[in-house]
């Protein structure tokens, strides 16, 4: 085995490992571990919403029967959304489903339009804990239960939960598994995470992440990561870094979500975000999509070097890779089967093109996201 077989080998087997690590071993969200609720502890459901009302008429319901499994005590949870300017009547959607919903006040120069609205919300809410969900974020009846359960113990300061994700096209079947599912589970020991306290090594989710009040206070809340668009993982690192315990959750079996609806979403969504995510660095950026391009075609191009048996060896390890990804997020068997072999390469090619688009839309400062540009 030469250095360059060998490197093709470990970079599929390497995350089809930590991916089996983490299918084991990993906290769930829905597990009682924490016990039962504190009366004293109690929780504030935090929502900006804009242009949300398609996604409403699913998370509302499921909202309100989550709510309905805190009401043993009445100051238990409250839940408060913040319409941002929409112009689909969202609004009226949340009035007529029974929950509070206040208006958005105008956005200020340096403000992300999610921050300023996270930020606006953090002020209405007057409970211990504070949950900030994404609008098309579909709960499950014991998720607000088993979310302020997991503080129960006083060692975690904030968590975050991973949903179950929904993939309706063919741009979301290729490019969601490789951002939401392989490259998390691949890369990070979750169960570990939080006992290190590396900063590094912490991961917030915005669609489901939450905060003990004082750890939020602390922190400086949404209006110390005013103008990112990646507020949930700077959120995150300064909860560690001001010494504060964050947990990272699988909660596909409590939380579902389809993050995009249509590709021109999809591209616009990921556009913002991946080349953030590599610092904004053009050499950072062009050493992942190298990365992501080997892995997803580490097979093929051991075959080309005419090496068949680690060809074989690291088909196996996507396969692995890939089915403790579908098990972690409830995924199924078909779906699995479906990215095992030509899926998992495709979709590497779709990831890297929404990555070059990426760099190319903030280099180009012509980045958006619902109509706002990057501040």
């Amino acid at each position: 085995m030469n250095g360059l077989s060998g490197a093709l080998v470990l970079i599929t087997t390497a995350p089809a490992l930590m991916s089996l690590f983490n299918l084991l071993t990993a906290p769930r969200l829905s597990s009682k571990a924490g016990g039962e609720l504190q009366h004293s502890a109690t929780l504030s459901v935090l929502i900006p919403v804009r242009n949300e009302k398609a996604n409403l008429l699913e998370t509302l319901p499921a909202l309100r029967r989550a709510f309905d499994r805190m009401d043993f005590l009445e100051s238990q949870c409250e839940i408060v959304f913040l319409d941002d300017g929409s112009t689909d009547s969202s609004d009226e959607a949340i009035r007529r489903a029974g929950f509070k919903v206040i208006p958005g006040k105008p956005l200020p120069a340096g403000w992300t339009g999610k921050n300023w609205a996270c930020h606006q919300l953090s002020l209405q809410a007057t409970k211990t804990h504070l949950l900030f969900m994404d609008a098309d974020v579909k709960p499950g009846p014991e998720a607000l239960r088993d979310t302020l359960r997991q503080f129960k113990s006083g060692k975690l300061s904030a968590l975050t939960a991973l949903p179950g994700q929904r993939m309706g096209s063919l741009s979301e079947f290729l490019v969601i598994p490789w951002v939401m599912h392989l490259s998390i589970l691949g890369s990070l020991p979750l169960a570990l995470a939080s006992r290190f306290g590396f900063e590094s090594q912490a991961l917030g989710n915005g669609q489901w992440i939450a905060f003990s009040r004082k750890t939020y206070e602390r922190i400086g809340g949404h209006a110390a990561v005013k103008a990112s668009w990646l507020e949930d993982m700077q959120m995150a690192r300064l909860a560690v870094r001001s010494g504060g315990v964050l947990q990272v959750f699988l909660g596909a079996s409590e939380l579902e979500v389809r993050m995009y609806r249509d590709s021109e979403q999809l591209r616009q969504g990921f556009g913002k975000n991946l080349y953030l995510l590599t610092g904004q660095s053009l050499l950072a950026s062009a050493s992942l999509g190298v990365l992501i391009l080997s892995a997803g075609w580490s097979p093929f191009f051991l075959l080309a070097l005419g090496k068949i048996e680690l060809a074989l060896i690291s088909l196996a390890a996507v396969g692995i890779w890939r089915a403790a990804a579908a098990r972690a997020f409830g995924l199924g068997l078909g779906h699995f089967l479906g990215q095992w072999f030509l899926g998992h390469a495709l979709g590497s090619l779709a990831v890297v093109r929404l990555l070059f688009l990426s760099v190319l839309d903030h280099r180009l400062k012509r980045a958006r996201w619902k109509g706002r540009a990057l501040p």
